[in-house]
């Protein structure tokens, strides 16, 4: 049986809406944003979900569905399921990352912008709807953004940011010098050769994530740009920088654990050529915070090891494999064949678009990334592999090389 219930009443403590039924058996909804300022516009936040179990029975939580509310308009509907199950007077959270699109704040003017929705749960066999509406401020930052340009990159913060730091020039050129070097690993011009930017940004779910502009959350942004006035590089921004140079080629290889270490390989080349015995700039040991290494010695002290854990574990299958344990994998390629069959990786896959190559739909991408890079090390790369637990071999490879025509 299906009840649809009126909102009993709505407690507003800050940003958190409380929801809940009038009629027994009683489930009570809270939901709160993050940040709890609001949300930059065009920009992410979450929703949080927090249910509680009022009832003497079991209670379900089924899809919750929700919806942009700004005068009246209606827009961008999305449903999430938590599937949380509740014991009597137990409590449980489900959180779900969300999106403001842009055209919220035009839109809302001075009024603020809502998302309304309900949620669906069943206690015992009767199944109920709780309806929510919260407040989603559009959030600003409280200074002015200003910007130090370099030949491929802006660096735009916020002025009371930069009256913080010492050397702001000296920050766009370090970040124009990463651009530089994952443009010659790449041979790629992201975004069709725009300038890339890396702008401070209201608060959000993540430290940073990449486009054009980066976004970067300003909680961690004078700590971030600090370093690199210190002559101390950031991992966070060059590793979205990295990330942004798949633009128009990573739609051959990104999937999944792929994706990530991708945008570090990017960083391993960059700060291998960047950070060295004679240059002032450095990077931290991710060991020991306090000592400053090499990007040649960054990366092996990092990356080299990452999969040991897993090559010792004969019960876990490649399906499992995590970003570093793959890069581990690559760093030995690295290691052995040098960094020139990395430039002519990324290079094929340029090719690939080039001649408009269908795009790949999940495993078989990861399948196709191996067999460009072993024929890149002139097909020496099987017994890696197999090392990895990957199941290829020469033929299936071979296969892969010539539909492609590598």
């Amino acid at each position: 049986m299906k009840r649809v219930l009126a909102i009993g009443l709505f407690l507003w403590i800050g940003l958190t809406t409380v929801a809940y039924a009038k009629d027994e058996p009683k489930v009570k909804l809270e939901v709160s944003i993050h940040p709890e300022e609001g949300w930059m516009n065009g920009g992410y936040g979450s929703i949080n979900f927090k249910f509680t179990n009022n009832a003497g029975v079991k209670v379900s939580t089924g899809t919750i569905t929700g919806e942009w509310l700004v005068k009246g308009e209606r827009y961008n509907k999305w449903d999430y399921n938590p599937n949380l199950q509740l014991a009597a007077g137990e409590e449980k959270k489900g959180n779900l990352i969300a999106w403001m699109p842009p055209k919220t704040q035009k839109l809302a003017g001075e009024s603020t912008p809502k998302i309304t929705g309900q949620a669906k749960v069943m206690v015992g066999d009767e199944e109920l709807e709780i309806p929510f509406s919260i407040d989603v401020p559009v959030a600003q930052l409280p200074t002015p953004l200003k910007s130090h340009d370099g030949k491929f990159v802006a660096v735009v913060l916020q002025e009371k940011t930069w009256k913080e730091l010492k050397n702001p020039q000296k920050i766009a050129n370090y970040i124009d010098d990463f651009y530089a070097q994952m443009l010659d690993l790449t041979g790629n011009r992201p975004f069709n050769g725009e300038r890339m930017a890396l702008k401070e940004s209201p608060r959000n779910p993540y430290f940073a994530y990449a486009g054009n502009p980066i976004i970067l959350n300003t909680a961690f942004v004078l700590n971030s740009a600090k370093s690199f006035d210190g002559d101390q590089v950031d991992f966070g921004w060059v590793h979205e920088m990295g990330h942004d140079f798949d633009n128009g080629i990573g739609q051959y290889y990104n999937y999944g654990t792929f994706t990530e270490f991708q945008a570090n390989i990017k960083l391993s080349y960059a700060i291998e050529n960047l950070c060295t015995k004679n240059s002032t700039l450095k990077i931290k040991s991710w060991v020991d915070k306090k000592t400053l290494l090499t990007g040649e010695a960054f990366n092996d002290e990092y990356f080299a090891g990452a999969a040991d854990n897993y090559l010792a574990n004969a019960s876990r299958s490649w399906e499992s494999l995590s970003s570093d344990e793959y890069h581990a994998m690559f760093h030995l390629v690295i290691r052995r064949y040098g960094w020139k069959v990395m430039k002519k990786y990324y290079r094929t896959f340029a090719k690939l678009r080039d001649k408009k190559v269908e795009v790949l739909n999940g495993v078989d991408k990861i399948f196709l990334t191996l067999a460009v890079l072993d024929n890149c090390c002139k097909g020496d790369l099987v017994p890696i592999y197999q090392k990895w637990r990957i199941p290829v071999d020469g033929k299936k490879l071979q296969v892969i090389e010539r539909k492609y025509d590598l």
